[in-house]
């Protein structure tokens, strides 16, 4: 869904939206090695975003923004070698914002613009056993606990532009 409204006339508005995603499917050969059911490999995907806009006057305007996007894999890497336990649990979120950016109207051939924002990811990697990791190197099957991982790099950066216009 999306929803966009100005708050205040000719001053303020706002802009938001979210989608959800789900997709789960077997995979050929995929189990549950405790059990030997079939397991299903799913992705879940949610992508939330804000923005306001506000005219300080004719010619200068503030935006600011912020969207996000996680995803949910609980079982990365699941295949007919590798078993649910031995799969990575993925819960990630990326992240673009908050930013903030000021545009001028210097003259009509003639605009300035100044930004910074901040970006990121967070990217837990967490495994569902704490056996030995094991691979056979005759048929390649995989089993025992993915490695523990943990990601989060984050940027700013800013920016400053200049436009003339002939």
């Amino acid at each position: 869904f999306d929803l966009g409204a100005r708050i205040q006339r000719d001053k303020l508005w706002f802009y938001g939206a979210f989608s959800h995603q789900y997709a789960g499917q077997y995979i050929n050969g995929f189990i549950e090695e405790k059990t030997g059911k079939e397991a299903i490999y799913s992705t879940l995907l949610d992508s939330p975003t804000l923005k306001l806009t506000y005219q300080i006057n004719n010619k200068m305007k503030l935006e600011s923004v912020a969207q996000g996007s996680r995803k949910w894999q609980p079982y990365r890497d699941g295949s007919a070698l590798t078993p649910l336990e031995a799969t990575q649990d993925q819960n990630a979120w990326t992240m673009n914002g908050p930013q903030l950016k000021c545009i001028y109207i210097m003259s009509p051939r003639m605009t300035l613009d100044a930004n910074i924002g901040r970006g990121g990811f967070w990217w837990p990697m967490n495994p569902h056993t704490t056996d030995v990791r094991k691979t056979d190197l005759t048929t390649n099957q995989t089993r025992g606990a993915y490695n523990k991982n943990y990601q989060r790099p984050i940027r700013w950066q800013e920016g400053v532009n200049w436009s003339w216009f002939t």
